[in-house]
């Protein structure tokens, strides 16, 4: 097996193995983990008899599937035969390939299984940070857990897809973010352990760094304290997605050549300037009225001004991303 195939797994162990540590360390909360627990269970289970009964895959994640068994299949060959597949995606399937191998069970319901890992990892890690912080009930626990399972599967069906592991990571950063002065209760165990996390899910679509620089920048900026811009977490995630991009894109000379060949038949496609503005004004149009109604609610400016910087973060980079499915000429 790979080392980094096996480093990925010690990560999605580790992680979990570790917040729950975080979490019964605190006396007051051992009585709530059984109940944490159940919950969990209970969760899994609904998701595995959807799959397995119901629902299917987004194409894209079938595709992205079936291209992690041909990974495994051709080993290093694999490169001959798809030059640009992202190294974290490529890992990432060929783990539940792997997993399912060995335990000979199907590999979507292990892919199921993991992201359904990667969803606890981050609702534990929200719930661990607001009750250290402000305090939490079990609510706190159940809602997001509920929310970041269904809403992905409700909305195109993006369960276990680029955009729903890159949220798992902002959640929890966010919660501890929305803590204002009482994130300093936080030890730099857990911060670190956070941001190995939030590296780990942007490495998926690194473009929305831009929505975390955005937040941290507005904080300092609303704080008036600059130095909020080196925090921990932040420079561990920094660190995780700069190392990534510069041992896959710039130092390996096959990588670039088909990085340019890709930006030379994409930005044929590329929508006009015009054209990537009315998309952002689409997506403004539902974004800023929640944020509006969240005004009124007389919620603190900081918490307002973090909301903001998320939505235009958000907007950023779906206008970096808009394609257009014709030719500029029919425009």
């Amino acid at each position: 097996m790979e080392p980094l195939l096996v480093l990925g797994a010690l990560v999605l162990l580790g992680i979990p193995i570790a917040v729950i540590y975080f979490l019964i360390s605190n006396a007051g909360l051992k009585r709530q983990v059984t109940v944490c627990i159940s919950l969990g269970l209970v969760a899994l289970t609904c998701i595995l008899t959807l799959y397995s009964t119901v629902s299917l895959f987004h194409h894209d994640l079938a595709g992205a599937l079936l291209t992690g068994a041909l990974a495994v299949e051709l080993g290093a060959d694999f490169d001959l035969y798809n030059a640009y597949f992202p190294p974290i995606e490529k890992y990432w399937f060929m783990l539940a390939v792997k997993l399912a191998t060995i335990l000979e069970i199907n590999a979507a319901k292990i892919l199921v299984v993991q992201t359904y890992v990667a969803v606890l990892i981050s609702v534990v890690f929200a719930y661990v940070i607001r009750q250290r912080t402000v305090g939490a009930g079990l609510l706190f626990f159940a809602v997001p857990l509920v929310v970041l399972l269904v809403l992905p599967i409700l909305f195109k069906n993006i369960f276990g897809l680029r955009e729903h592991l890159v949220v798992l990571g902002l959640w929890p950063y966010l919660v501890l973010r929305a803590a204002g002065d009482n994130a300093a209760k936080i030890g730099l165990g857990l911060r670190l352990l956070l941001g190995v996390w939030l590296g780990f899910t942007l490495l998926f679509k690194y473009f929305y760094s831009i929505v975390v620089f955005l937040v941290e920048a507005t904080d300092a900026v609303v704080c008036r304290r600059f130095v909020l811009l080196f925090r921990l977490e932040c420079i561990v995630a920094g660190s995780i997605v700069s190392a990534y991009l510069l041992a896959w894109l710039v130092l390996d000379p096959a990588q670039q050549e088909v990085i340019g060949a890709m930006r030379n038949s994409i930005s044929a496609n590329v929508l006009p300037l015009t054209g990537s503005i009315k998309i952002a004004f689409g997506y403004l149009a539902f974004g800023l009225p929640v944020w509006l109604i969240l005004a009124r609610l007389r919620i603190a400016p900081r918490l307002n001004a973090l909301g903001l910087a998320c939505l235009f973060g958000a907007l950023i980079v779906a206008g970096m991303q808009g394609i257009n499915p014709v030719r500029r000429d029919e425009l």
